[in-house]
C-alpha cells in the first residue's frame, strides 16, 4: 500500500487518501502506521470513515498527519456522537471534521467551529449517497462570518491538499 500511494502521489500527482473503518475491519491498528507516516511525509490529507476513538489511536502514533473524520462522528459506525469527534479534535490539531451527514442538527456547524476554529472543518457532500442540497443548507444557514464560510465551503480542503495556501 505504501509504494502504491507513492507511486500515485507522483505519477498521478493524487493529493489525498481516503480510507474506510468498519466494526469487521478496524483501520485503528498498528499495519495503518507505517500508512499514515507515508501521507504524513508527502504531505497528503487522509479523509477517513472512521470513530473518535480510532482517531485517538491513530494520530497518538502519528500526530503530524492531517487526518479527516468523515461526518465528524455523525455516522451509524461512530454512533452519531460529533460531540466526542469535536473533543477528540481538540485534543489533536491535525485533526479536521468533515460536515457531511445525512443528521442535520442545529447548531453542530457553529459548535465545531467554535471549540475548534474554521480552519479545521470541511465542507463535505457525500454525493451520491447524499443530496447535496441540505449539505449546502446546513452551511449557508449557519451564523458564520463570512471569511468562516469561505474557509469551511473550501480553502480548508484547498489548503490541506496543497492546492492553495
Amino acid at each position: 500500500a505504501i509504494e502504491e500511494i507513492k507511486r500515485c502521489r507522483h505519477d498521478y500527482g493524487m493529493c489525498g487518501l481516503k480510507i474506510y473503518s468498519t466494526p469487521e475491519m478496524s483501520i485503528a491498528e498498528p499495519a495503518m502506521i507505517p500508512i499514515l507516516e507515508t501521507c504524513a511525509e508527502l504531505k497528503m490529507p487522509i479523509l477517513a470513515h472512521t470513530t473518535p476513538q480510532e482517531c485517538e489511536f491513530l494520530l497518538s502514533a502519528v500526530p503530524e498527519v492531517h487526518f479527516i473524520m468523515a461526518h465528524a462522528g455523525a455516522q451509524p459506525y461512530a454512533h452519531g456522537d460529533w460531540n466526542r469527534a469535536i473533543m477528540v479534535a481538540q485534543r489533536f490539531t491535525n485533526l479536521y471534521l468533515d460536515t457531511a451527514s445525512s443528521a442535520i442538527d442545529t447548531g453542530f456547524v457553529e459548535a465545531c467551529v467554535a471549540a475548534l476554529g474554521a480552519s479545521r472543518i470541511i465542507f463535505g457532500t457525500d454525493i451520491p449517497l447524499l443530496d447535496p442540497w441540505p449539505q449546502l443548507v446546513k452551511i449557508r444557514e449557519t451564523r458564520l462570518s463570512d471569511e468562516d464560510r469561505k474557509l469551511v465551503m473550501g480553502g480548508n480542503i484547498l489548503r490541506l491538499m496543497g492546492l492553495a495556501e
